[in-house]
């Protein structure tokens, strides 16, 4: 079974889809990681002024 044929719950996806939803959660992800890390360097430098 391709990439081409994959069906997910009755819809059919393309690889371009594929690779859409896969740039998407990587942009999620790597926005999430930076958030993350912006609110724990404040948070840590709200702990220990300067």
């Amino acid at each position: 079974m391709g990439l081409k044929n994959a069906k997910i719950r009755g819809r059919h996806f393309t690889p371009d889809d594929f690779q859409r939803i896969f740039r998407l959660s990587f942009l999620a992800y790597l926005l999430g990681r930076s958030l993350s890390l912006k609110l724990f360097l404040h948070s840590s430098s709200l702990d220990h002024p300067p």
